[in-house]
């Protein structure tokens, strides 16, 4: 009994090692999976903030099609990916738009704060850091070790460049709510039901190819 005890618990301790070791070379994978480019914009002090993560948006898409980073593609056809670029950019907008308010709401009730004394750049570039990091980790949870370097690295820059500790962290905390009502708010939106997609011969409608009759949909949004 003794014996198969601890025998057990030899392969228990060894499948958590082996585990953690898989999960370390994959997140070393991730992290060195970063295009130069979006390193250089990185160190960058010129380029806005929201150019900076819509490149990191467009490094994901690339990454998740390439099966030595993800498993599977997190968004695997074209309307999911445009679906989820629009949730991360609406969402970074709608973090902008608590600072800034030239512009009208994406949604309604969609606004965390009000009070124009936290218009203050640095809190605007935290909400947007915060904004894109959160609504990029829920669509493409794959490559969550590689958003967490990025974010980390971006927070550290602004940190260092501004004494307004408080104004950083009020912008993390609208980054956090709008990329949450975001979310929420598309939950609801129809692309995660499973209906059919009834062809018609009227013009303006998808037409199933007739050479290769056995290709589905990419799937109904």
């Amino acid at each position: 009994m003794g014996c198969n005890i601890n025998l057990s618990f030899f392969v228990f301790v060894t499948a958590i090692i082996a585990t953690s070791y898989s999960l370390t070379k994959r997140n070393i994978i991730l992290q060195n999976h970063i295009d130069d480019t979006l390193q250089d914009d990185l160190r960058s002090t010129s380029l806005h903030p929201i150019l900076f993560w819509n490149q990191v948006v467009l490094q994901a898409c690339a990454n998740d099609y390439d099966k030595v980073v993800v498993f599977r593609p997190d968004q695997d056809d074209p309307a999911a990916t445009a679906r989820a670029f629009a949730i991360i950019h609406n969402a970074m907008y709608e973090a902008v738009k608590s600072f800034d308010r030239i512009h009208q709401h994406v949604t309604e009730g969609s606004r965390p704060l009000s009070n124009d004394s936290i218009a203050k750049q640095y809190g605007m570039i935290a909400s947007i850091i915060e904004a894109a990091y959160q609504t990029l980790s829920f669509l493409y949870p794959q490559q969550r070790p590689l958003f967490d370097a990025i974010y980390r690295a971006h927070l550290y820059q602004i940190r260092n460049k501004t004494n307004s500790q408080g104004d950083i962290n009020i912008g993390l905390s609208v980054g956090q709510l709008t990329s949450s009502f975001m979310i929420e708010n598309r939950k609801s939106d129809g692309s995660f039901g499973n209906a059919l997609y009834t062809t018609r011969r009227q013009p303006g409608y998808h037409k199933p190819d007739l050479i290769h009759s056995k290709k589905g949909f990419l799937g109904v949004h």
